[in-house]
């Protein structure tokens, strides 16, 4: 348990720490608290009971914590092409997170409907420039 300055306003805040696959993360105690079903939320409170300022390891992914981090703080997050969808709802659904599908979003890929759009498009202009091309050599 550590008591940490963020800003001037805020004054001190408790956080704890986690080291998730060797990166350090502190996150305030406020946010998991909110968060108190999740396996987070749980190792969180036995930590600040126990008055350990140990960082709390877990043997997980420690790029793909931040995201998760992420969604706990938003409820929803924007996932980054180089990361796989999988990938991160198997770390969600390891720390006991709920979310919805909708709530996780990947940028920068297109969606099926735009890919099917722009392949008709495609389509129907080669159509049209063979019944052209067709109607000439009549």
């Amino acid at each position: 348990m550590q008591l940490h300055r963020l800003g001037l306003s805020l004054g001190a805040v408790q956080t704890v720490t986690f080291d998730v696959g060797g990166r350090i993360h502190r996150v305030t105690e406020s946010m998991l608290k909110q968060h108190h079903n999740t396996l987070l939320g749980r190792l969180a409170a036995k930590a600040l009971k126990d008055g350990t300022d140990d960082p709390i390891f877990i043997d997980r992914d420690g790029d793909l914590f931040l995201f998760v981090l992420n969604f706990l703080r938003e409820g929803e997050v924007d996932l980054p092409m180089t990361v796989p969808r999988k990938a991160f709802m198997a770390e969600i659904r390891y720390y006991g997170i709920a979310y919805d599908w909708g709530s996780i979003r990947q940028f920068g890929a297109p969606s099926l409907l735009s890919e099917v759009s722009d392949l008709a498009v495609i389509t129907l202009a080669g159509c049209l420039s063979f019944i052209l091309v067709s109607m000439k050599k009549c």
